[in-house]
């Protein structure tokens, strides 16, 4: 049996380099490429930026949004907040593969506008 190893987050600090991802032109920090790369989790932030673009479209206020994703009993809930535990948004997540135990239980990422009209998605550490 594999263990996992618990990713090294504190090292992300800002971000010099940003990845560009899916067929939008929303991009991510360095923390955030360290992250899914590891965890094989691109269908993430490809989630996280179509359902900010869904509450971009409908109105919402997505000036900052905190994403989470929290293991549940199957899967896992991803919650989309304004900063201020103001849900905006709730998905679930049927099934997933990403290893909680890497990340302390949960995954948490920002994403804000950047200056090309789209999101930047980044580790709260980055900010």
């Amino acid at each position: 049996m594999q263990t996992s190893t618990q990713l090294d987050l504190s090292q992300f600090t800002g971000s010099m380099d940003f990845a560009k991802f899916g067929l939008t032109s929303s991009i991510m920090s360095e923390g955030v490429t360290h992250v899914v790369t590891e965890m094989d989790a691109f269908w993430l932030v490809q989630n996280i930026d179509l359902h900010v673009r869904n509450l971009r479209k409908q109105g919402a206020d997505t000036s900052f949004v905190v994403a989470k994703l929290v293991p549940t009993d199957e899967g896992a809930l991803l919650s989309l907040e304004d900063g201020n535990d103001n849900i905006l948004d709730v998905n679930s997540i049927q099934f997933t593969d990403f290893d909680f135990d890497r990340v302390n239980g949960e995954f948490q990422l920002w994403v804000a506008p950047n200056e090309f009209g789209e999101f930047t998605l980044y580790l709260p550490s980055e900010h």
